[in-house]
């Protein structure tokens, strides 16, 4: 029911602002999950500020799961996640948003009106497991409705996967230049 998704910002700045965990809240008419960003208080309506202004939506007619965002105070029902994208998946006509998180995801750039690969994106389940095997077993212990794993000391991340911040930054050299950021 819950989603994790870690935004690349090289071509929308703005896209890293709302890599946070993603919930189901509402289900669209053929019956395929909504997913709201969760808001400061775990649930994602009634919100201030950013928080339940962002959603996944599967869009018939892109054929793939469109990510978009309100920026302004006017409610995510108003979106139409075919034609207010900022983020979509490769094609696909899967009911489960998880069965794309290891394609290929691409940004939306207003200025060259292309469709650009993500660098850097992903999507993960993050329903809290704290199982002898789980993710979140040794390192934390699962909040009351498991939504989230409450990290031990001196580890942090949505698992707690890590036990320091990084301390080097590495830099993908792969397209052998930096590609151009477009203006919001």
């Amino acid at each position: 029911d819950r989603i994790g998704v870690q935004f690349g910002d090289e071509f929308r700045v703005a896209l890293g602002f709302f890599s946070s965990v993603y919930e189901v809240d509402r289900f669209d008419l053929e019956g395929r999950p909504m997913y709201v960003e969760r808001g400061q208080g775990g649930g994602s309506s009634g919100n201030t500020g950013l928080y339940g202004h962002a959603f996944f939506a599967y869009c018939t007619s892109e054929t793939a799961w469109t990510f978009s965002y309100s920026d302004s105070a006017s409610s995510i029902m108003d979106l139409d996640p075919c034609r207010a994208w900022y983020a979509k998946s490769s094609e696909t006509t899967e009911w489960d948003i998880m069965s794309v998180a290891h394609s290929d995801w691409y940004a939306y750039g207003r200025a060259s009106k292309m469709a650009m690969p993500f660098q850097h994106f992903s999507v993960m389940c993050v329903d809290c497991d704290d199982s002898p095997r789980g993710a979140c077993a040794q390192v934390g212990t699962c909040s009351a409705n498991g939504d989230r794993c409450n990290c031990y000391e001196g580890r942090y991340g949505l698992n707690c996967e890590f036990e320091e911040p990084c301390r080097h930054i590495a830099i993908d050299t792969s397209r052998k230049r930096f590609l151009a950021l477009e203006e919001e």
